[in-house]
């Protein structure tokens, strides 16, 4: 490649094609949502729109938060997939405004838009405010003294600082790690590169305990309180844990797809692939046994505040859901990646992480609907609309940041590793 700053023109073209792809899909979901808002009511839009905004979530802060690792760690598997990582990780300010429709579940939604059907039309007994959260509704602590109990931290003004701060935090860590990545692609001194290091280092580990805080409160407010009453001390690690798996994936599937484009084709190797799905087989055993913990330690300690969490997904339809996790989730990916062969070969190993993105869907599903439509499943159109609006305006968003920078990084002092580590 006569220039190293340059993305080559076949790369460009299949990430101009893709993300050309990304907004029809972003804008169908759009138009399909708005049309089926009249036919599912304004607040399943709502509860649609959350599900799938905390999916699409996690590829922008597990993108960062893998970033992050990969800086401490210095693995040789980071070097192939940090520009997917920082464009990952350089969406979290599109992410932050991708959640501000969440805030109306904290209005009166139905008086802006009707909460109507177009067949059977108003319904008269229809409450007259929408909302996602139980706990927020007007007078609720009244008759409630958990929820009073509770209502000093779970109140709305509260519930958005703690969301903007988060938002605050993360955004700037992304900012900050991509701008110190650029300036060591500019930097000829060497030592001065070692210096830009370093302190990617040192912002990467507290950074990550920045991480464990913020999704400590956030997997508490955005999830865990659809059921006010429920908690559990699990749940956090689940769900901040969940989004490092889904990016991981994302990762594999786009460096799959760009694996035979330069300079790619003369760094990443087959070993980094088997690297990449090893981590990958990890991270689904240990969510595996995070997501079983909490199952025993609620089904053991048998409390009638912890048991309905799984009694509304096991009855009415779920139970179907949850089998479909234990054996999709874990059991067939666990059983395929479990060869060191099947991690090495591209034209596998990308479709498990494809399946393994369905289902990280199926599992937020699972967790949030079934917050909603306890004992009954319910599947709704708006669902899929809701996904692909968020799905699809999120990788335009990050493909134009993959797309303005070198696919690989220019002085990453690992890159001399490549020659010896396989072809």
């Amino acid at each position: 490649m006569s220039n190293p700053t340059e993305i080559p023109a076949i790369s460009m073209d299949r990430i101009l094609t893709a993300r050309q792809l990304a907004l029809r899909i972003a804008l169908g979901g759009l138009v399909g949502s708005l049309i089926l808002m009249f036919w599912e009511g304004s607040g399943q839009l709502l509860r649609s729109y959350l599900a799938s905004f905390i999916y699409v979530f996690g590829f922008g802060l597990g993108g960062l938060v893998l970033l992050m690792i990969q800086h401490i760690t210095g693995g040789a598997w980071g070097y192939a997939i940090r520009r997917i990582l920082e464009g990952a990780a350089g969406t979290m300010w599109v992410l932050g405004l991708l959640f501000l429709p969440i805030l109306l579940g904290f209005t009166d939604f139905t008086g802006m838009i009707g909460e109507k059907h177009l067949l059977s039309g108003p319904d008269p007994e229809a409450h007259p405010v929408i909302r996602l959260y139980h706990w927020a509704e007007p007078g609720v602590t009244d008759h409630d003294p958990v929820l009073a109990f509770k209502s000093v931290y779970l109140n709305p003004p509260f519930w958005i600082l703690r969301s903007a701060i988060a938002f605050g935090i993360w955004i700037a860590l992304a900012q900050v790690l991509i701008s110190l990545s650029n300036k060591e692609d500019k930097e000829p001194s060497a030592k001065a590169r070692a210096s830009l290091r370093e302190w990617m280092l040192s912002i990467s580990a507290p950074g990550i305990l920045l991480f464990a805080i913020t999704i400590l409160f956030i997997s508490t407010d955005w999830a865990q309180s659809i059921e006010p009453h429920w908690s559990s001390t699990m749940y956090p690690v689940i769900f901040g844990f969940s989004d490092l798996l889904s990016a991981l994936a994302f990762a594999i599937i786009v460096l799959v797809h760009l694996y035979d484009v330069k300079p790619l084709d003369k760094v990443v190797s087959r070993n980094h692939l088997r690297d990449l799905g090893s981590l990958m087989l990890g991270f689904v055993i240990f969510w595996t046994y995070i997501s079983f913990s909490q199952f025993l330690l609620i089904w053991s300690a048998n409390l009638k505040e912890e048991v309905p969490y799984y009694v509304a997904r096991t009855t009415g339809g779920w139970e179907l859901v949850t089998m479909l996790l234990g054996l999709g989730h874990f059991l067939f990916p666990f059983l395929i990646l479990l060869f060191r062969e099947t991690k090495r070969r591209k034209e596998i190993v990308w479709k498990i992480a494809v399946f393994i993105l369905a289902m990280r869907f199926v599992d937020i599903f699972w967790q949030v609907a079934g917050g909603f439509h306890g004992g009954h499943l319910a599947i709704h159109l708006l669902d899929f609309s809701t996904l692909a609006l968020l799905g699809g305006a999120w990788v335009y968003a990050f493909l134009g940041i993959l797309s303005s920078r070198p696919m690989l990084p220019l002085r990453d002092e690992r890159e001399g590793d490549s020659p010896i580590y396989g072809v």
